[in-house]
Formats: structure tokens, sequence, C-alpha cells
């Protein structure tokens, strides 16, 4: 079963009712400008010090420099990165793309992998995009270890398709709003958590 980031997040739980804990000021800076980077595979391993969310184990030796700073621009750069990876995960049935970049602990992200986990076990393909961001902003940054920001994504229609390319699934075009919640660990940004907003 196919399920647009919209339905994952709501069955991850993940909806504007459990927001995680978040501090620091709102702002309102322009959307991102990074270049699109090209999918990566991940490797090698996380630490992170004890009381924090953990990675997943893997880490991205390609994440740009940009997507790497600990700044409003960094947090920014860094949900553009995600974006792209997600999409590459699906599209290319490679779940550690996603793991790379998120904590063991996010929930919606933990769906995703299991989404694409599904298709590689009914040799299926998601042929489009999970993710399309028309804006992405900062939306809280406190100079600590966590950000948030917030995204707009429009995605076409998109079939899903069996191993000879015949289409067994179309979802429709989606609009939505979401709250990307991210922690700063081992030298880099992971997502913590991704919630529908309004």
């Amino acid at each position: 079963m196919s399920l647009a980031l919209a339905a994952i997040v709501a069955v991850a739980g993940c909806t504007g009712d459990s927001t995680p804990t978040q501090t620091g000021s709102t702002t309102q800076p322009a959307a991102s400008t990074s270049a699109p980077s090209s999918p990566t595979t991940p490797s090698g391993a996380a630490t992170t010090p004890s009381g924090q969310a953990t990675s997943t184990g893997v880490t991205d030796p390609n994440l740009p420099a940009a997507a790497r700073e600990k700044t409003r621009e960094g947090a920014v750069a860094f949900t553009d990165y995600f974006s792209k990876q997600a999409n590459a995960a699906y599209q290319q049935l490679q779940p550690n793309l996603i793991n790379a970049l998120s904590t063991s602990d996010c929930k919606t992200c933990n769906a995703m992998v299991k989404t694409v986990h599904g298709y590689i076990a009914n040799n299926q393909r998601y042929n489009g995009e999970i993710m399309h961001l028309t804006v992405n902003t900062i939306a809280t940054f406190d100079d600590g270890p966590t950000a948030k920001t917030f995204i707009r994504s429009e995605t076409a229609p998109v079939k899903v398709v069996d191993s000879n390319g015949a289409p067994v699934q179309t979802l429709p075009a989606v609009r939505d709003n979401f709250s990307v919640f991210l922690t700063y660990q081992a030298g880099s940004w992971r997502v913590s958590e991704i919630q529908g907003t309004a």
C-alpha cells in the first residue's frame, strides 16, 4: 500500500496535537535557495551525547556543507536535502537514505522507511515525488540543538508500479503544509519528526 507524506504523517500520529517541545524565537526569513543535489548513499555511524535523540547509526557523508551548518540557513538547506533524499529513497528503493538523515525515534521517518520496505517486498516502485517543496523556511531557531522548518509540499499525481512498470495504484496530487523538527547532533542536522500543520 502506498502512502503520500500527509497520510504517513497521519498514520505515524504526528499531527499538530503532539508537538515536540521546541524553544526559541519564531522568524520568517526567505525560503531556501540551496542548489539541488544528487541522491547519495549513506554509510558510517554517528554517536550522540547522552540524553539526546539517537541517530539511526548511519550518516550521509555526501551531506552538503551548507546543510551541516548549525544556523537558520543550515536548517533550511538540510530540510531541502532531506526532501530530495526522501524522494530518492522512494524512487530507488533505498530506505537508508532516510535513515541517514533522521533520528531513530522519528515516527514519520520510520513510517516512510517501512513504506519503502513494503515496496521492496512487493516488487513495486514509487514513480514520483513524496515531497516537492514549494516553500521551505525557518519557523523556530534558538542557537541550541533544535530547529523547526515550515514546508509546503505540492506533489503531482503519482503511480506506484510493479516490476513490469504496470500501475498498481495512483495517488492524487497533494498540497500540504508540514513542520519539520530538527535535532543537531554529531556535526549535522537530523529530522526528529514531521508533523502536518495548517
